[in-house]
């Protein structure tokens, strides 16, 4: 295991208290941080911010076979025992204060995130014109673009985007447009950026 600055993609889980709104989502991502925990041998990190302890990072063993068996055995013998004891021995949830309990959930839409796109296009021109044009309309900035040569005897290529921080919803109602184009060849692959700083 080392630490070190990297670009890893990875399946994570993201939970956030945004202000009186809670966020949480489980999704494939990329992400760019100085301290990555680089895998090995089935060690999962896990980083968790809080206002007084500023940022802490946990690791253990949490994937592979073994660990994940193990997880699922704890949980199923758990789940026997609060079912064989009874209501008066089942697990109580914590209890939480008045702040904690009127929190509410954020939309999806309303998350905020970097994205990579790669967006399958004819090619000819005038066609990223009208990606950035879409971009622009759903007030989505760019920060880099490439969109490379086709290979001789083909007529599509790609777009790759890769955008500062936006809203979800608005990405989403992007990739609807773009793929609404006629210049468009297929599905466009949004992979959110996460900064882990």
């Amino acid at each position: 295991m080392k630490l070190g600055n990297a670009t890893k993609s990875k399946y994570i889980i993201v939970l956030a208290h945004l202000a009186a709104l809670i966020t949480m989502g489980a999704w494939g991502t990329s992400f760019l941080s100085t301290k990555v925990l680089m895998e090995s041998g089935g060690m999962t990190p896990v980083e968790v911010k809080g206002d007084a302890v500023g940022s802490t990072l946990f690791y253990g063993r949490g994937a592979g076979a073994e660990p994940t068996a193990s997880a699922v055995v704890a949980d199923l013998v758990d789940i026997v025992r609060m079912t064989a004891a009874g209501d008066a021995q089942a697990l109580k949830p914590a209890e939480h204060n008045q702040e904690t309990t009127q929190l509410g959930w954020l939309p999806m839409s309303q998350t905020v995130s970097s994205y990579y796109l790669r967006i399958p296009v004819a090619d000819e021109p005038g066609v990223l014109a009208q990606v950035a044009r879409i971009f622009a309309e759903q007030s989505i900035s760019i920060e880099s673009v490439l969109q490379p040569e086709a290979v001789i005897g083909e007529k599509d290529t790609e777009i790759v985007a890769m955008t500062h921080s936006a809203l979800e919803g608005s990405v989403t109602a992007a990739i609807e447009a773009i793929e609404a184009l006629p210049s468009t060849r297929g599905k466009v692959v949004m992979i959110r950026k996460e900064e882990l700083n």
